[in-house]
């Protein structure tokens, strides 16, 4: 009987060594479309993954902007008292507010490139 191919009786019987040649092509085809979905699933979630990322990132941008914003409020309101003082200060007719300014202290909003308006 070698060589001879066995008729196909509806199903794969591989204890007698009678295998259908179409279904291994099927389970073939099953595993590479297995394989494929499993692709598609892990790409989608990743997606999924970098949008909620995304957002989670924007979110923290606009409350650090909304600080920044309310640190920059607070340094002028600051600099209007520090300049109201200045006014009937004791030790001279210095301006204390350039002083503060000029000294070669770091400032952080520097470091950002922003605009500090403190007029």
């Amino acid at each position: 009987m070698e060589g001879t191919l066995v008729a196909w009786s509806g199903s794969s019987d591989d204890s007698q060594g009678v295998v259908d040649p179409s279904d291994t092509k099927q389970q073939r085809r099953r595993q590479r479309n297995r394989v494929a979905a499993q692709r598609s699933r892990k790409k989608h979630t990743e997606k999924a993954d970098e949008l909620h990322q995304h957002e989670q990132l924007e979110q923290a941008n606009a409350g650090l902007r909304r600080e920044i914003e309310g640190l920059q409020q607070e340094i002028k309101a600051w600099s209007q008292v520090l300049a109201q003082h200045e006014v009937s200060c004791v030790l001279g007719g210095r301006n204390l507010l350039l002083d503060l300014l000029a000294a070669p202290t770091p400032r952080p909003w520097a470091l950002e490139g922003l605009e500090l308006d403190v007029s």
